[in-house]
């Protein structure tokens, strides 16, 4: 045990902050969008091959959106303009607000959707995310 403290220790004292003397950065002051993500796991609701029943499971999201893999590479899809394998429509913001760290969440936050949507932002954009 006394080891581990000693590597989180190792590893902590390396961690430095946004700006000093010896490391300055230039941090953007004009944010032209804005985005507050939560990153949860959630039900997905999913129908049997044969379609006869209905079952959940558990999947990661981002904003109660889970992302299932299109058949085609969204990036060449919006290269190539292709349409039907994304939208550009990922919420800037949580569908309902709740106290995401709660042992029992809100009914609101437990299914998520299955959708292949993205935030496309302009060349030189500055965008401010909370995780």
């Amino acid at each position: 045990m006394y080891e581990d403290l000693v590597a989180a220790s190792s590893f902590t004292s390396r961690i430095r902050s946004l700006a000093n003397e010896d490391y300055p950065i230039d941090v953007p002051k004009n944010i032209t969008t804005r985005m507050f993500i939560v990153v949860a796991v959630n039900e997905v609701q999913f129908n049997n091959a044969n379609g006869s029943s209905t079952e959940f499971v558990l999947a990661p999201s981002l904003n109660n959106m889970s992302w299932p893999n299109p058949s085609t590479d969204v990036v060449m899809a919006y290269y190539r303009n292709l349409s039907g394998y994304y939208t550009d429509d990922f919420p800037d913001w949580p569908l309902a607000f709740y106290n995401f760290t709660a042992n029992d969440p809100s009914k609101d936050s437990i299914v998520a959707f299955q959708a292949t949507k993205l935030k496309v932002l302009n060349y030189n954009e500055e965008l401010g995310v909370v995780f």
